[in-house]
């Protein structure tokens, strides 16, 4: 994996795309600053923001202005951007650049270890080789496609969309490999991009799918006293996770009508390729024991959930302790603690190789979306405050439950992109749920927070939307552009069924007001 300067993907360009590009990596590198200067100096001050406030907001539309143009590197510009946070005076300089020793981050590390030891003894080979070998599959790569999305699907239904295309990437570089699809591939391309948008979906499926999903559970519970139960909850998840999955290949077959036929999957040769990897080494045997014990320890906390519920001494305890990044640092010390060969002191990794294997691009973003992110939603600086009173100004007595329902959606997938989702979940259930209980209101609060927690993993446009989109766009394949055109197409429609499909089905499920 790799994040990719300009001069080394203008090989993969037409000429008119790389005068694109030179346009607008070029315009992108003075309005960065541009826009930092009329929002700080020049702009009047929002309603309920404070002058640190108007800083951030400076400082957070230069970055996703260079996040958008590339005009600069993306990582560098997440980092720039904790860099400005302390020089603008919105956090101290320790508080400022905390983003990088987050649990997020550690996660991630331990992670990107765990899933390369499977690269390095050839583990991920094995199992694409296997995914390409099934009957069903037939040589035909729109096939391969949709088994291994719907099999990212039914793991985010359960894991993190983060801990779901961690697994998945590692396989998908190993199947690519074996088809010998290099970057600058379309198919490769959308291929990769493809697993985080599947793994968003599958979050939607169960209340265990998505951080979002649980903060809105416990905020329904603490504010109105309802509980929101799993089999409930799936019956408004499953249809809004099929649908989008729907929604997606079909985004996926017409932006590839012309590339399936150009990749040509020979079983005889894959056949013999299976037969070259001879038996499982003890390396291979390793990775994959310590890749199923990482996958079991990170689902424990929500199945603790389930069984015990929430509130339970013993669920607390594992929730406390057995946080997933303890579990990835952990597991991922084991490569270098379980032995392949003891007299001879081999293990299945070595430091080298787990340093290759880490994504330093996608840490550097993602610690730089946090430190922002962090800083959008402080209470101190008032762009909170200024989100919610804009918000909550949307709904009165009368007023069609779509028009709020809508625009409290739109705001989530946008907001989304920039900040954390916990925080954006948190921010706007609040709101939802005092609109919904306000006197003549026509807003089902219940169905409402669930459309807004379901909203949240519809957050596809930039990487650093979430850590899923971070990991596919720091693989090499993923251009974005790709990822921005494609993501507002999914996003868009994500409003929608958010609004019309999310809120009508838990209306229904989750009536209003309760008797």
């Amino acid at each position: 994996m790799g994040w990719k300067d300009f001069a080394e993907t203008k090989k993969h360009l037409t000429a008119a795309e790389i005068r694109f590009e030179e346009i607008r990596r070029s315009l992108g590198l003075f309005l960065g600053p541009l826009a930092f200067v009329v929002i700080v100096f020049l702009l009047p001050t929002l309603p309920d923001v404070t002058p640190v406030g108007m800083r951030t907001l400076g400082i957070f539309t230069w970055v996703v202005i260079w996040w958008i143009t590339e005009a600069i590197p993306i990582p560098m510009a997440g980092l720039f951007g904790l860099a400005l946070l302390a020089l603008c005076g919105v956090f101290p300089v320790a508080q400022a650049f905390s983003s990088m020793g987050h649990w997020v981050i550690l996660f991630l590390v331990g992670a990107f270890i765990i899933a390369h030891a499977m690269t390095v003894n050839g583990l991920n080979r094995r199992f694409a080789y296997r995914m390409i070998s099934f009957e069903f599959i037939r040589g035909n790569p729109w096939r391969l496609m949709v088994m291994f999305l719907i099999a990212v699907t039914m793991l985010s239904s359960v894991a993190s969309d983060t801990v779901s295309t961690v697994i998945f990437m590692a396989i998908a570089m190993g199947l690519l490999q074996a088809l010998n699809i290099a970057p600058g591939s379309r198919f490769g391309e959308m291929f990769i991009l493809s697993i985080a948008w599947a793994a968003l979906y599958g979050g939607m499926i169960t209340p265990a799918g998505s951080p979002p999903n649980l903060i809105g559970i416990g905020l329904v519970s603490e504010a109105l006293n309802y509980q929101i139960g799993f089999a409930r909850w799936a019956m408004v998840g499953f249809p809004m996770a099929v649908i989008g999955i729907l929604v997606m290949l079909t985004v996926i077959r017409f932006s590839l009508k012309d590339e399936f036929g150009k990749i040509h999957i020979d079983p005889e040769i894959i056949r013999r390729e299976r037969e070259k990897l001879g038996p499982m080494t003890r390396g291979e045997k390793i990775a994959g024991l310590g890749m199923l014990t990482a996958i079991i320890l990170w689902l424990v906390p929500d199945f603790a959930n389930i069984t015990l519920g929430s509130t339970h001494s013993l669920s607390i305890w594992i929730r406390v302790h057995l946080n997933v990044a303890v579990v990835a640092l952990i597991v991922a010390t084991a490569m270098f603690v379980v032995p392949i060969n003891w007299k001879e002191k081999k293990f299945p990794l070595t430091w080298n190789q787990a340093v290759e294997g880490i994504e330093w691009g996608t840490l550097a973003l993602v610690a730089g979306a946090l430190g922002i992110g962090s800083a959008l939603a402080n209470s101190e600086v008032g762009l909170g405050n200024f989100f919610s009173s804009s918000l909550g100004n949307i709904a009165g007595p009368g007023t069609s439950p779509f028009i709020p329902m809508f625009v409290i959606v739109l705001f989530m997938v946008f907001i989304t992109s920039f900040i954390s989702n916990n925080a954006a979940i948190s921010i706007v259930a609040p709101i939802v749920i005092a609109i919904g209980s306000s006197p003549g209101s026509t807003l089902n609060p219940i169905a409402g927070v669930m459309a807004a927690a379901m909203a949240a993993s519809m957050s596809v446009i930039l990487p650093c939307s979430t850590p899923a989109t971070a990991i596919v766009f720091g693989s090499g394949y993923v251009r974005i552009l790709t990822m921005f055109k494609k993501g507002m197409i999914l996003a868009f429609t994500g409003v929608l069924m958010a609004t019309f499909i999310a809120y009508i089905i838990a209306d229904l499920v989750f009536p209003w007001p309760l008797p």
